[in-house]
């Protein structure tokens, strides 16, 4: 069983103890750990500020939520300019940190890379097609499918700093196998770093919500990361033109999967007012 080759991995090669939830289509892991997650890191060359200012699209807010089998993305983007500041540092991942989050993403593809990844249309199917079909399969079987979706936490129990990932399983994989750049990658995969004092001292995951993902939320939480890339971190920054911006990364997250197993999506226009919908039809004709 591939949870089982997990936990062994992890155990006897890694010396790490997860905590692990499986649920009906989402694998949750949760690892305490002592050591920093994050570190501050002074840059070679000297703090500078521009004299200059520079025109951009500043992101403000963006939300995306699903009710009622419709989507409504609603975000706030306004015309701004700024003069550009180097401190002279950057805040980065430790060492520490990232060798062992790569340990648990290679005992994940380890376990769970020989599984069969469900179709598309397999996993548009009904929930209660899906349950049946689990309940059907043998547990110890190797034909049983991966998990759709994997949350993995790694918590600095002594400071109270957590990083939460949220990933198809399917998309790690294309991943590993250079089938899907590390670009597009990132765009798909979610990341949170949060502090909370709930966090110190707990090694069982007390105050983590077991929740199993839904195609929806997933969906969702990809369409913000999309979108806070695009506005904060890309190569090629967005155009004047919000909406159109905002639709695009709307038909690249549903595209990706083909996801059509929604009514419509409503694009919510904080700073002008202006409202789009467009059935899920509509949507995947754009292009």
């Amino acid at each position: 069983m591939a949870l089982k080759k997990f936990h062994e991995i992890c155990q006897k090669e890694l010396n790490l103890e997860p905590v692990v939830k499986a649920l009906d289509n989402t694998l949750i892991i949760y690892l305490p750990i002592a050591h920093d997650i994050l570190k501050v890191k002074a840059k070679d060359e000297k703090p500078m500020q521009a004299t200059n200012s520079q025109n951009f699209q500043e992101l403000k807010f963006v939300k995306a939520s699903f009710k009622n089998n419709a989507f409504l993305v609603e975000y706030d983007v306004f015309p701004s300019y700024t003069y550009p500041q180097d401190y002279g540092y950057t805040m980065g991942y430790t060492e520490e940190y990232t060798q062992t989050q790569n340990n648990l993403l290679t005992a994940l593809y380890r376990a769970y890379g020989d599984l069969k990844v469900v179709s598309v249309q397999n996993l548009l199917e009904t929930q209660e097609d899906i349950i049946a079909e689990k309940e059907s399969t043998d547990e110890d079987s190797e034909s049983q499918p991966p998990p759709d979706f994997i949350v993995l936490i790694i918590a600095n129990i002594t400071k109270g700093i957590e990083v939460k990932q949220f990933f198809h399983f399917a998309d790690y994989k294309r991943l590993m196998q250079n089938s899907l750049s590390s670009e597009e990658y990132q765009r798909r995969a979610v990341y949170e770093v949060q502090g909370y004092k709930g966090i110190i001292g707990d090694e069982t995951a007390r105050h983590v919500a077991f929740e199993a993902l839904t195609w929806p939320s997933f969906l969702g939480m990809q369409i913000e990361n999309r979108v806070k890339i695009k506005y904060k971190n890309s190569a090629f920054p967005p155009g004047a033109k919000t909406d159109a911006e905002i639709l695009k990364i709307c038909y690249d997250t549903f595209a990706a999967y083909a996801y059509v197993d929604f009514a419509s999506i409503e694009l919510s226009n904080l700073y002008s007012g202006d409202q789009h919908s467009f059935t899920a039809e509509e949507l995947l004709a754009i292009e």
